[in-house]
């Protein structure tokens, strides 16, 4: 099932290694022979060669990448990390992986295992005219149906017990992969206590649908969304009293802030991306209730306005975007117009007492607008696709590798309100201060380490959206009242899971952020582990609910892509440490100054005022060149070498 890599790493540096000496010469054969043992078996060509290939090492920001042949037959491995690793006793920032290994006996069981569970969810479900008719024979295939689906999830629980009780000895096992197991278990288990029970309210839920128009096909997938989403009846008065439910933002808000067993969460109503042109979505939103009053004439001189604009050139639409993203941006849509456009001139001519009611219309549309382009051109979300469930993958995957911390928890849900049902998703209310509104602050150890990782998640997640408004910082005050960042909670994920390979990352990349080999060195291991440990099955497990299949597809080459970097950056990195003469050295070994460095490149490359380019370190927060400079001194002491050779290390591109 696994295979080996689809590319190998056989650059070393051109100078410097001594070949002189045996030690030398054996470590050199040593490298070579576990490159020919883990040669890839597709688009390449083994190497016989008993001794290291001296080409120029990769240069930062070069992205290791399959072919699409292979990226379609690519499983990706799993390293031992068994006592040959111990025993090496090589001081790394990341594992050493001695060799490849394919998927055991065990670990083929269980993700044989998922896909028959996977497979079966595809299917249609019964059409909801049968539970009309109640008859027996219905009734019984139905119990059949529970009967079979109750088996194969007690299989895979069998055969997840069977892998946890086996990891010690398993040599594709690991803490991390086993801690997945361990989730993904408990997991399946509940939904297979409770499966029978929600599939039968499921079933009345889809009459009551049938009877109110809504006859379209069902999957099991469509049950399983129903079964796993948290509900609420609102209108129950024994738990809920007056004040534990708020409207957010105003009256055409869909955000309910609610007291929910004892913590404050936010329900966002589900919603889709918009479908069609500026004037179809003018036209779809004029039919929402809220705007039933709306003046037909300014409607329809707004739909003409638009449309005509539409209409000059090929990137009319793009000229209607910008204006209208810099009319939004005004206090008041009216204000200082000029008679530029015929837009302008349509502005102009609405009455001064149907302008508040026409404001309010214009920055609803212009919301669903601007949430389509950015949604289709940037992340590749299809129109008329789910937005909310993105929250709810960015936090499932978030928890399944062990970095939950770092994202607002977010769950599905189903809400009930006067008498009305509601989905959408639940996110808790996230502590914090919003990044665009911190001053000056200095990070603790794990604040850095976070940073870093979410660099790599939100690559992970297809996320192009991550700015200073949507993730905050979790702060503490020093006996000298400086502040004192501990940690990062991101929120507003919805922007993430389109269909953006791991391609996008390299030139023109699509807003994903971009993979330099230096920001890979700074990962904790922890995490680096966990990324190399997880098997696309086991997140397609947590997220089949959430996702369209294309989606999942994207997400599994942007994990290939993840990991093969993280296995090439890592030989790369074996290699420059056996160079006796190679300055950088240092900097693999020791976390701290990797850190420390990939701080001082955003100084350079940007000005403090400027940094918000650089998505994780904004507002001002990257430590100062003062700070830095004390940090250098610190690091040079650690190391025993000296701030002139730290320069020159800061001065080299990795």
């Amino acid at each position: 099932m696994s295979k080996v890599i689809s590319s190998k790493f056989e650059e070393t540096k051109k100078s410097g290694i001594n070949t002189n000496t045996e030690k030398t010469e054996n470590k050199q054969e040593e490298i070579t022979k576990v490159k020919t043992d883990t040669v890839t078996q597709v688009n390449t060509q083994a190497s016989s060669s008993s001794t290291v290939n001296k080409e120029k090492p990769a240069a930062r920001g070069e992205m290791i990448r399959d072919t699409q042949e292979a990226v379609d037959n690519y499983m990706p491995p799993v390293y031992s990390l068994g006592q040959d690793i111990i025993d090496s006793k090589k001081k790394s920032r990341f594992l050493f992986f001695s060799h490849e290994v394919e998927d055991s006996e065990e670990t083929k069981d269980v993700k044989l295992k998922i896909e028959m569970l996977q497979s079966f969810l595809t299917n249609p479900m019964p059409p909801a005219t049968l539970d009309e008719n109640n008859s027996d024979a219905f009734k019984e295939e139905l119990e059949s149906v529970k009967i079979a689906v109750n088996m194969m999830y007690n299989k895979l629980i069998g055969s997840m017990d069977v892998w946890l009780e086996k990891a010690d000895t398993l040599k594709d096992a690991s803490k991390e992969r086993k801690n997945m197991i361990k989730r993904l278990r408990d997991q399946v288990s509940d939904e297979e206590a409770l499966f029978a029970q929600s599939l039968d309210e499921y079933r009345k839920q889809m009459f009551e649908d049938a009877k109110n128009g809504n006859t379209s096909e069902k999957t099991w997938v469509d049950m399983l969304r129903f079964e796993r989403a948290e509900k609420i009846d609102l209108d129950d008065k024994t738990v809920y009293k007056p004040g534990d439910v708020k409207q957010m933002g105003g009256a055409t808000s869909d955000v309910l802030k609610i007291k929910h067993k004892g913590r404050n969460v936010y329900f966002k109503k589900e919603e889709n991306t918009a479908v069609g042109l500026p004037h179809d979505i003018i036209s779809s939103c004029a039919r929402e209730k809220r705007f039933e009053t709306l003046n037909a004439d300014d409607l329809n001189g707004f739909i003409k306005t638009i449309t005509g604009l539409e209409e000059l050139d090929n990137n009319a639409c793009e000229v209607v975007y910008g204006y209208l993203f810099n009319q939004v941006q005004k206090e008041h849509i009216f204000e200082n117009i000029k008679a530029r456009t015929d837009l302008d001139r349509f502005l102009m001519n609405i009455p001064k007492e149907r302008q508040a009611q026409f404001e309010e219309f214009f920055r609803y549309f212009f919301k669903q607008y601007n949430q389509q382009t950015v949604a289709n051109y940037d992340a590749k979300i299809d129109p008329g696709r789910n937005l909310s469930r993105r929250n709810v993958a960015t936090s499932r995957l978030a928890t399944l590798l062990g970095i939950g911390d770092i994202v607002a928890e977010s769950r599905t849900a189903i809400i009930k309100q006067n008498g009305q049902t509601f989905r959408g998703n639940l996110m808790e209310e996230a502590d914090g201060t919003e990044a665009a509104g911190l001053g000056q602050g200095r990070y603790t150890e794990k604040a850095e380490d976070q940073l870093f990782i979410l660099h790599i998640f939100d690559l992970l997640c297809g996320q192009i959206d991550r700015h200073k408004k949507n993730y905050k910082f979790i702060t503490e005050t020093d006996s000298e009242k400086n502040t004192i960042i501990t940690g990062i909670k991101c929120i507003d994920n919805d922007m993430s899971f389109g269909k953006l390979t791991f391609d996008k990352v390299s030139p023109g990349r699509n807003k994903l952020p971009e993979l330099f080999k230096r920001e890979l060195y700074a990962l904790p291991d922890t995490f680096v582990k966990s990324v190399l440990s997880l098997d696309a099955s086991f997140a397609r497990l947590i997220l089949t609910d959430l996702l369209e299949p294309d989606e999942l597809d994207a997400f599994e080459d942007r994990l290939v892509g993840i990991q093969n970097a993280l296995i090439e950056m890592e030989k790369s990195r074996t290699e420059e440490e056996h160079d006796p003469h190679a300055v950088s050295k240092m900097v693999y070994r020791d976390k701290e100054l990797m850190k420390l460095y990939n701080f001082h490149c955003i100084n350079t490359r940007y000005q403090l005022k400027e940094v918000n380019k650089y998505t994780y370190f904004n507002g001002g927060l990257v430590p100062s060149e003062e700070e830095i400079e004390v940090r250098k001194k610190e690091a040079a002491k650690r190391l025993d070498i000296t701030t002139e050779m730290l320069d020159v290390i800061f001065k080299r591109k990795l």
